[in-house]
């Protein structure tokens, strides 16, 4: 093509580019802390909020002496920094081995230059995908990079599953974007290293810079280290079947990696939040057939008109690119069955670990490699087409300028296409569409009165829910409950209520409840002492939630039900009496409104904590906040609560 149209073409791209970014970049503006983000800075071990039936306030104190947001309050630059490296270790020891991210969750523009400087998250994160893509992009394409590299960043943030907790949200961002843009740039620094045959004295000083990045990587979410340990691994074998002299400086890499990992996976932090128990072979090979199922879901949700577009539009350049490269593509089906393993190997931490496929902020980078192996195999199989078959997708026997004039038109009506069909589902319109209707600027008004309230008070604060939080902002907002209005618990002893108490110095943060939910209908299977049985529960913000009759019943002699002026009481010790109607599942496939009941309920006559919810005239019990009343504790294996109580 020609040099001026090629130019034209590109600088069209980028200026559509940028503008896509615009609303992302104005709705970022009015991001401010959440969730996990005090709960690393106002403490130097995540396990004292973590634990809210304990409130040793001694204990808590302990903590947050040791933290960022205690440093940066009353000491200086140095106190910060050993404020980063007891977060670290507390964590290690008691909560989780990520220890490079740990490190980054503690320093958050917020805790360090005030909330005003929170929106540095997300320029930060958008400028770490933007500069990872083009650099692994130019690495392996050279001067074909740049379409290539704005259709995949386009692909990658437009349909990104969970916006907020991709670049809006510190904690989310920092945890999965950046350190899978950490990987990226590894892994376009190997490539670069591997076509260097020689390796000087000065050379080992770049292995040692990307030994030391790989390990950092290792330290941080165990997707992303297991990932780059694949890829590594991959690395040697490649350079070993292509006799390159570069296969010791690699192996140097994947041991650093692997290093890491091993360091992160051994935490004892890890055995503390997971109860501590290997949950045997069968588990394992569970989790894998899980994995390999979720990744073909996913390939089938991801792969849409608006995905398939912007990668046909790469493929002219992607094959300018094939054509001046010497690779020789060798086993394009071995490739691809490879990148699929690979690519479903990235939900067997969490299907292990917890028996779901993850949280949002995780699935987000499960979608950039997603997106990243449908452009590399594309890519490899040009250059498979191109070694094995003579002939160019572009070079058909039209004029010169009618050639060119149908590849333009044909481009801006694939483009055009992708837009039209994929607007309504884009980050751009979510974000636009929130700034429209003014949904960010009322959220930054009702987040500075909670300020307000939290810089002004001492004791026990009330904070009000926030009228209509915009959806693709706020990061508490996880897809299943779009009337989610607040991070936070109703009573005091929830995680981040805790965790907030501590950042701000007050004693107990209450918070006014949404007046009404959705819930959704979906059964669990209970196992306890060799029965098991199927009980109606219902999921309301993320939460399950049952009826205390059921949970009675199922258990038999842990706790009778009485039922007096208006409210259930548990009796502990007694058998239970049945009433009839126990375990009863009502066959709804639609969401529900519940209506928020009281966040208590009494043992032996005495109130505890926990929210309920009615139901079609029914109270439904948060099942975690019964357990742990009741001193049981749970462990989810092929999808059962497995309860035993407490010694």
């Amino acid at each position: 093509m020609h040099n001026g149209i090629y130019k034209l073409i590109k600088i069209s791209a980028v200026v559509m580019f940028l503008i896509t970014l615009m609303p992302i970049i104005w709705i970022g503006l009015y991001a401010r802390p959440a969730l996990d983000d005090y709960s690393f800075s106002a403490s130097s071990s995540f396990l004292p909020n973590a634990q809210w039936w304990s409130d040793n306030s001694e204990y808590r104190q302990h903590y947050f002496e040791r933290s960022v947001r205690y440093a940066v309050l009353n000491g200086n630059i140095l106190d910060v920094g050993r404020a980063v490296i007891n977060t670290v270790a507390d964590n290690y020891l008691d909560w989780q081995g990520t220890f490079t991210a740990i490190a980054l969750f503690s320093i958050h523009p917020g805790v360090l230059f005030g909330h005003a400087a929170y929106p540095l998250t997300m320029l930060f994160t958008i400028f770490s995908l933007i500069a990872a893509t083009a650099f692994i992009a130019k690495t392996v394409l050279g001067k074909d990079w740049l379409i290539p590299c704005i259709l995949s960043l386009t692909a990658s943030i437009q349909f990104l599953p969970h916006i907020a907790q991709g670049f809006f949200w510190y904690n989310g961002a920092v945890f999965y974007v950046f350190f899978f843009c950490l990987m990226l740039i590894g892994l376009a620094l190997k490539i670069r290293f591997a076509r260097h045959e020689s390796i000087g004295a000065k050379k080992w000083i770049v292995v040692a810079a990307i030994a030391l990045l790989d390990f950092f990587i290792g330290g941080g979410n165990l997707v992303t280290a297991l990932l780059a340990v694949q890829i590594n691994i991959i690395f040697i074998l490649l350079l070993l079947l292509y006799k390159s002299k570069n296969w010791l400086p690699q192996l140097i890499f994947t041991a650093s990696s692997a290093l890491g990992l091993l360091i992160n996976f051994l935490a004892p932090g890890n055995a503390v939040r997971h109860g501590g128990a290997f949950q045997g072979f069968g588990h394992i090979i569970w989790s894998i057939g899980a994995s390999i199922s979720t990744a073909a879901r996913d390939i089938a949700a991801w792969t849409t008109a608006p995905v398939l577009i912007l990668l046909i539009l790469a493929v002219p350049c992607m094959w300018h690119a094939a054509k001046k490269t010497e690779f020789t593509f060798k086993l394009p089906l071995l490739v691809v069955t490879l990148s699929f393993l690979i690519f479903a190997s990235q939900n067997a931490p969490p299907l292990y670990g917890q028996s779901i496929s993850g949280p949002p902020r995780l699935r987000n980078i499960v979608y950039f490699s997603y997106i990243w192996l449908l452009f590399g195999n594309v890519f490899y199989f040009l250059g498979w087409i191109k070694n094995n078959y003579q002939l160019s997708i572009i070079n058909y026997q039209l004029k010169p300028k009618l050639r060119k004039t149908s590849f333009a038109a044909l481009a801006l009506f694939l483009l055009g296409f992708a837009m039209f069909y994929g607007y309504s589902a884009s980050t751009t319109w979510a974000t636009y569409n929130d700034l429209r209707n003014g949904l960010p600027q009322q959220f930054l008004i009702e987040h500075n009165h909670r300020q307000y309230l939290l810089n002004n008070q001492t004791g026990s604060v009330t904070l009000p829910a926030y009228s209509n939080p915009p959806l693709s902002l706020v990061p508490w907002w996880d897809g299943l409950e779009p009337f989610l209005w607040t991070e936070l618990g109703i009573g005091p002893q929830f995680l981040i209520n805790r965790a907030m108490s501590d950042f701000y110095g007050v004693d107990y943060i209450y918070s006014t409840p949404p007046p009404r939910a959705r819930a959704l209908p979906q059964p669990t299977t209970l196992s306890f002492d060799g029965n098991n049985a199927q009980i109606g529960t219902y999921f309301i913000n993320d939460n399950r939630y049952l009826r205390l009759r059921d949970l009675a019943y199922f258990l038999g002699n842990v706790f009778n039900v009485g039922f007096e002026n208006g409210q259930f009481s548990l009796l502990s010790g007694q058998n239970y009496s049945i009433v009839g109607g126990e375990l009863r599942i009502r066959e709804y496939t639609r969401q529900l409104p519940a209506y928020f009941f009281r966040d208590y309920v009494l043992i032996d006559g005495i109130p505890q904590y926990a929210v309920s919810y009615t139901i079609e005239s029914e109270i439904f019990y948060r099942m975690t906040d019964i357990l742990e009343i009741l001193n049981i504790d749970f462990d989810i294996r092929y999808g059962i609560f497995y309860l035993t109580e407490r010694s």
